[in-house]
C-alpha cells in the first residue's frame, strides 16, 4: 500500500494554475517532470509523479509476488485525532477549508478545487488489503465528483450548521478563500470499494465539530 497522492497524475501548471477542460481519473499518465522547482510544493508533487512512475515500472519488471495499490488522495480535510490545541486546527491542507471560518485565509491563495474527508482516505487504505480488490492499481479519492470543492461554501456551511457558534464570535466565519477548477473523476474508485465520498459539507462540519470540542464550546 502506497499514500500516493492526485498529483502524481496532474502537471503542476495544470493543477495550481492553469484551468483545463481535462477530466483527470486514476489512469491518466505523466512524466516525471525534471527541475529545478519554483515552489516547494512543486517539488513534492515531482517526488509523487516520480514514485508513482517507478512503482509501476518495478511491478512490470520484477513482477514481484505481492501487489502493490496506491491511494491517490486530494486536499485532506476532517478532524484529526492527534489535534489537541485548537491554535493547530488548521494546520495542513485544512486550513484551506477552515481558515476562513477562523477569520483568516489558507495563505495559499486560490486553491484547486479538490478535496476528501480524511475518513474517507483511511477507510480506503485498510479496505484495499480485502483480497477482493484487485492489485496493481491506484485509486482517486476525491469527493464532490467533476463539480470538485469550491473553498468558500464553508461559511455557507458553517452559518447554517453552527449558527449559535457564529453569533458569539467562537466562530468569525468572516476569512477569505479561493478555488481554482481542477476537475478529477473518481467515480471508479467508489464503484470498486462501494461507498461515495463524504461531501465537502460533511469535511467542514468535522473540522467545526472538533474545534468547538476543543475549545469547550457547544455546537448549538
Amino acid at each position: 500500500m502506497i499514500t500516493s497522492s492526485e498529483v502524481a497524475i496532474i502537471p503542476w501548471e495544470e493543477f495550481i494554475s492553469k484551468e483545463v477542460g481535462t477530466v483527470f481519473d486514476d489512469k491518466y499518465e505523466i512524466p516525471f517532470p525534471a527541475g529545478p522547482y519554483n515552489h516547494v510544493f512543486e517539488a513534492y508533487s515531482a517526488g509523487k509523479v516520480r514514485a508513482l512512475v517507478y512503482t509501476k515500472e518495478f511491478v512490470k519488471e520484477k513482477k514481484p509476488e505481492w501487489d502493490v495499490i496506491s491511494i491517490m488522495p486530494s486536499f485532506t480535510v476532517g478532524d484529526n485525532e492527534m489535534i489537541t490545541d485548537p491554535k493547530l486546527i488548521a494546520d495542513g491542507t485544512v486550513a484551506a477549508a477552515f481558515a476562513q471560518v477562523l477569520g483568516g485565509d489558507s495563505g495559499w491563495g486560490i486553491v484547486p478545487s479538490t478535496s476528501v474527508h480524511v475518513e474517507d482516505v483511511a477507510r480506503l487504505h485498510v479496505e484495499a488489503l480485502n483480497p477482493k480488490i484487485e492489485g496493481n492499481q491506484s485509486f482517486l479519492a476525491v469527493s464532490e465528483g467533476e463539480r470538485g470543492t469550491r473553498w468558500e461554501d464553508a461559511i455557507d456551511i458553517v452559518n447554517r450548521n453552527f449558527p449559535e457558534a457564529v453569533k458569539k464570535g467562537v466562530l468569525p466565519n468572516n476569512g477569505t478563500a479561493g478555488t481554482k477548477r481542477t476537475r478529477l473523476d473518481a467515480s471508479r474508485t467508489e464503484e470498486v470499494f462501494g461507498f461515495k465520498f463524504q461531501s465537502y459539507e460533511e469535511q467542514v462540519k468535522a473540522v467545526a465539530r472538533q474545534y468547538l470540542s476543543l475549545v469547550g464550546a457547544p455546537e448549538a
